[in-house]
């Protein structure tokens, strides 16, 4: 990856995607690439979104921006809610998105312009959208423990017994509305979290692990590169080649 990202809702990548395998994620993924685009043997040349946890085998002619997002971000509920209505990958075409693309290399290191193309891309496809459903108050409850938790001590059960519901009724309930279990979402917020922290930070792999509660690095990496499709040990190296190419960022518009 020439360009990593990362903000509370997503992680924007940039470069080459060749998978080598059919793989899943929590996150929502829009597929932008600057030529063809492979998804399941379908051909493409426009946009892809593809649903949470639906197997998919990506293969890029040429460079691909890959934005991941958190399902439960107001971003990622008004993706869900208007383009997976009868499907889980949805292809389309924006014509200002594709020829925003055609210059994203002569940009790729100025954060600015990259975030004012990120902006353009999400003003584009979810900025009229009018979220018909609100969270269940417990779900949000929910994931309002977990933002303020400290990760290296976090357990499964605080998060349920927060809510004063049985067991089988708050996972019941979390994957109704996440349409996630909620292990699986404790996971993302732990990534995410992690990620900022080997940018920001000087902390080892090691270290970051630990202090997100995984159980040690190589978990750590496994978990990480299934859910982003890098490894840490890519953050890392991208940041002491050219700092300019790994970045934290708030992104307040929507």
């Amino acid at each position: 990856m020439e360009y990593i990202g990362i903000s509370e809702q997503f992680v924007v990548m940039f470069g080459g995607e060749q998978n080598e395998y059919s793989h899943s994620h929590y996150g929502i993924q829009l597929l932008i690439p600057t030529n063809r685009l492979e998804i399941n043997g379908n051909m493409t040349n426009g946009l892809v979104f593809i649903d949470s946890n639906v197997q998919h085998l990506v293969y890029g002619d040429g460079k691909i921006l890959s934005l991941i997002f958190n399902p439960e971000s107001e971003i990622g509920q008004k993706i869900k809610q208007y383009y997976f209505k009868d499907k889980s990958i949805e292809y389309f075409y924006n014509l200002e998105i594709s020829n925003a693309m055609k210059r994203i290399d002569n940009i790729i290191t100025d954060i600015e312009a990259v975030k004012r193309l990120i902006i353009m891309i999400l003003e584009q496809l979810v900025g009229d959208i009018e979220l018909a459903e609100q969270l269940d108050k417990r779900v949000k409850d929910m994931i309002n423990y977990i933002k303020f938790s400290d990760f290296e001590h976090l357990r499964y059960e605080d998060v349920i017994n927060n809510v004063f519901l049985s067991k089988s009724r708050v996972t019941h309930l979390f994957k109704k509305e996440m349409r996630i279990p909620l292990m699986k979402y404790i996971t993302w917020k732990r990534l995410i979290n992690a990620s900022k922290t080997l940018i920001i930070s000087q902390k080892t792999i090691t270290d970051t692990a630990y202090l997100y509660g995984f159980a040690d690095s190589a978990h750590f990496s496994r978990v990480f590169k299934e859910n982003f499709g890098i490894s840490p040990s890519q953050i890392i190296q991208k940041k002491q080649k050219d700092s300019r190419l790994v970045h934290v960022f708030n992104m307040d518009f929507l």
